[in-house]
């Protein structure tokens, strides 16, 4: 039957006997059956380009992620294929160009004033620079996270990390109490220990280890 909205693309697998090869070739099959059904499905096409990564076949679901985008004017979904996009890159280790995708995304968003929902963005935005070794850029990236979601505490334990990982204590103490402040979690008090021990307070660290523990 014809797959609805909800359903996931089926992925029709052999036997034993049945080689890895021929499987992808089988699936890739059933993947271009449900672009034909629903050409215009969105949902689907996410759906199909997810499969499509796991199937380590990057270039056509960027091309089918290109194809949505020459169709889609409004902001909000332009944000989340380029969001999309930059994912299918990251997973292709091609950073530098999904770091490109993201950046334009974020300045577009911004322009539309769409700063809130592209919150998520500029957080994996963060996670490809500091892969790309650009810490100051991470850094600069997840500020502005947490200046607009403040109770985003992924971004704050980031920030923290960051932070410490530059000797930069001070600061990291402050996001893990900003982190603490929202809720009782690990990698806060974990920073907090940290920067205990470093800076030589032996006795504080143990504290903020013991009660990490307890945790």
């Amino acid at each position: 039957g014809e797959l609805e909205p909800g359903n996931s693309v089926q992925l029709r697998g052999g036997g034993d006997g049945q080689s890895k090869a021929g499987q992808q070739i089988e699936a890739g099959a059933s993947l271009e059956q449900a672009l034909v059904r629903r050409p215009t499905d969105i949902e689907i096409r996410r759906r199909v380009v997810g499969q499509l990564v796991q199937l380590k076949r990057h270039d056509r679901a960027l091309g089918i992620i290109e194809e949505v985008l020459e169709t889609v004017s409004e902001p909000t979904a332009v944000l989340a294929l380029n969001d999309l996009k930059a994912s299918v890159l990251v997973n292709a280790r091609k950073l530098s160009e999904a770091e490109t995708v993201l950046k334009k995304a974020i300045a577009d968003a911004d322009r539309a004033g769409l700063q809130m929902e592209a919150v998520g963005a500029r957080f994996r935005l963060a996670g490809i620079q500091n892969l790309l070794g650009d810490t100051d850029a991470a850094m600069a990236e997840l500020r502005q996270v947490t200046r607009l979601r403040p109770k985003l505490i992924d971004a704050r334990v980031e920030l923290m990390r960051l932070y410490t990982r530059q000797g930069r204590y001070p600061e990291a103490r402050l996001e893990a109490l900003a982190t603490l402040n929202e809720r009782p979690a690990l990698p806060a008090y974990l920073t907090l220990g940290d920067i205990a021990l470093n800076t030589g307070s032996v006795d504080e660290a143990i504290r903020q280890y013991q009660t990490a523990v307890e945790r």
